[in-house]
C-alpha cells in the first residue's frame, strides 16, 4: 500500500456493490442491491454516506448517516444516525477512518447537530477522541436475556438439548401462565401500520426528555419494507384505542440456535400494563417458534421494565452495547445532568 493516498466523499448510487464487497470485509455479512437501495435511496427521511476511497477507486471505509428528528424537552431538533460504521481490516493501520470521523464531528459542531450512534470498540474508541469535549451520554449497557433453551446455547448431544428445551419451556409457560395480563388490553400482531399511530407516538414522545421521533412511514420503512429481515409487529389496544406497540424478529445461527430480539417498542411510560401485555404476547409467540434465547436492549430500563423483564426471568447477559450522544453547545437544549435517565432509545433505532 505504500505512500497510497485516500480521498472522502460523499456515497453514490453507483457504490452498492463495493458497499456490498466492504460489509463482506468486515464483519463477514452477504448483503444485495435491494438492501442498500432501501437503506440509504428510499428511506422517509433525508440519509448521507461517507466513503473513504483509494486512488483507484475502492472504497475502504464508510459510514453512513440517517437524518432523523429528536425530541429534547419537547423540542424538535435534527438528529445525526451513525449507521454502518465500518473500515476495512487491511487498511486500518492507515487510519483512514479518521477522515470521515473528522468530517462527520465538522459538520456536526457547525450545523449545531445532535449526533448518536451504537458503535463498535473501534469506533467508539476514536469518535471518543473528537466529541469527549461535547458527549452528553456516553454510556454501555447489559443485554438483558431470557433463555428457552440452555442446550441450544452450549452445543449439548440432542438427548441432553431436548431434555434441556422441555424444562426450559416448561418453566417459562408456567410463569406465562401465571402473570396473565389484564383482560381488557388487547394484542395482536399487524401487517399493516394503524392509522392512529402518530397520534400514539406523539402522546408517548412528550413523557420523555430525550427520544427520537417514530410515525408511520417511519415503521413501515423499518420494519415493514425491510429487505433484509422479517419483523413481526404486535399492537396493543383498550377499548379498539390504540396504546402501544412491540417489534420483533427472529434471527437464526448455526447449528440448532434461534434467536429472538425485541427490537423496538413504544408504551406509556404510566401504564406499565401496557408492557406487560405486550411482553406476555410476543413471550408465548417466541415460545412456539422454540426460540432459544431472547434478547431485549434499552438505553433506559426504568424500574418497572426491569421489574417486568425479572418476573420473566431476563437477566443480565454478558453481551453490551455501547452509546454515545454528543451536543454543540449542550445549553441551547437547555440539557440537564439526568438525560441518560429520562432518555429513550431501542434497538429499532440503531439502524
Amino acid at each position: 500500500m505504500g505512500n497510497q493516498q485516500f480521498r472522502l466523499r460523499i456515497l453514490r448510487p453507483e457504490d452498492i456493490p463495493d458497499l456490498a464487497m466492504l460489509m463482506h470485509r468486515v464483519w463477514g455479512f452477504n448483503t444485495d442491491a435491494k438492501f442498500w437501495q432501501w437503506k440509504y435511496f428510499d428511506s422517509p427521511f433525508e440519509t448521507k454516506g461517507y466513503a473513504v476511497e483509494t486512488e483507484a477507486g475502492k472504497i475502504v471505509a464508510f459510514t453512513g448517516i440517517w437524518l432523523r428528528h429528536a425530541r429534547v424537552y419537547g423540542v424538535r431538533y435534527r438528529a445525526w444516525q451513525l449507521v454502518d460504521v465500518m473500515a476495512d481490516p487491511e487498511y486500518r493501520d492507515r487510519k483512514i477512518y479518521r477522515f470521515i470521523v473528522q468530517e462527520i464531528v465538522k459538520i456536526t459542531r457547525k450545523q449545531n447537530l445532535i449526533l448518536y450512534g451504537f458503535t463498535n470498540e473501534v469506533s467508539h474508541a476514536l469518535f471518543y477522541k473528537y466529541t469527549k469535549d461535547i458527549l452528553i451520554v456516553n454510556e454501555t449497557h447489559k443485554i438483558y436475556s431470557l433463555f428457552i433453551n440452555v442446550g441450544d446455547l452450549f452445543n449439548l448431544n440432542a438427548l441432553v438439548n431436548s431434555a434441556s428445551g422441555i424444562i426450559n419451556r416448561g418453566v417459562v409457560k408456567i410463569l406465562l401462565t401465571l402473570s396473565q395480563p389484564l383482560s381488557q388490553i388487547n394484542v395482536e400482531r399487524v401487517n399493516v401500520i394503524p392509522g392512529d399511530l402518530n397520534r400514539l407516538c406523539k402522546n408517548i414522545e412528550n413523557q420523555y426528555d430525550m427520544i427520537l421521533e417514530h410515525n408511520t412511514n417511519y415503521l413501515n420503512w423499518r420494519f415493514l419494507n425491510a429487505p433484509h429481515q422479517a419483523y413481526q409487529v404486535w399492537t396493543a389496544t383498550i377499548n379498539q384505542q390504540l396504546v402501544g406497540y412491540m417489534v420483533t424478529a427472529l434471527k437464526k445461527r448455526k447449528g440448532r440456535k434461534t434467536k429472538g430480539e425485541i427490537v423496538d417498542w413504544l408504551t406509556p411510560r404510566q401504564n406499565h400494563q401496557v408492557f406487560n401485555a405486550l411482553l406476555h404476547h410476543v413471550l408465548n409467540w417466541f415460545l412456539k417458534k422454540r426460540t432459544s434465547v431472547v434478547d431485549i436492549w434499552n438505553l433506559n430500563l426504568e424500574d418497572h421494565l426491569t421489574k417486568t423483564l425479572k418476573r420473566n426471568l431476563f437477566i443480565k447477559g454478558r453481551r453490551e452495547k455501547s452509546f454515545l450522544l454528543a451536543m454543540p453547545h449542550p445549553e441551547k437544549y437547555q440539557v440537564k445532568s439526568d438525560l441518560e435517565r429520562e432518555s429513550f432509545f431501542t434497538p429499532g433505532d440503531a439502524g
